[in-house]
C-alpha cells in the first residue's frame, strides 16, 4: 500500500464520519506515524515550513503567559479578597 502525506490524511479525514474513524485509522494505518515522539516531529516540520524557529515560538508562548497572568492579577482587588469572598465574610 502507498504512503499519503499530511494534507491527503487530513482531507480524507474531514470528509470522514465519526462512526467511520475505526475504518479510517485501519486504512490509513501505514501513513500515520506511531512512535513516541511523533507529534514533536510533526510541529517541527509544521515550524520549519512556516519558517518560525522553536525559539520563537517558545518566547511567544511565555509572552502570552505573562500577559495572562498579569490580567489576572490586576483583576483582583486592593484588598486581596475577591468579590465572592467579601460577600462570604459579610454573611
Amino acid at each position: 500500500m502507498q504512503e499519503k502525506d499530511t494534507n491527503e490524511l487530513e482531507q480524507e479525514l474531514g470528509r470522514t464520519h465519526l462512526n467511520d474513524y475505526v475504518q479510517y485509522a485501519l486504512k490509513n494505518k501505514e501513513s500515520m506515524i506511531s512512535d513516541a515522539t511523533s507529534f514533536s516531529s510533526y510541529m517541527k516540520g509544521i515550524m520549519r515550513q512556516r519558517g518560525i524557529s522553536q525559539q520563537t515560538a517558545f518566547l511567544k508562548a511565555y509572552l502570552n503567559d505573562m500577559v495572562t497572568n498579569c490580567y489576572q492579577v490586576r483583576s483582583i482587588p486592593a484588598s486581596g479578597t475577591s468579590s465572592f469572598e467579601s460577600a462570604m465574610q459579610q454573611d
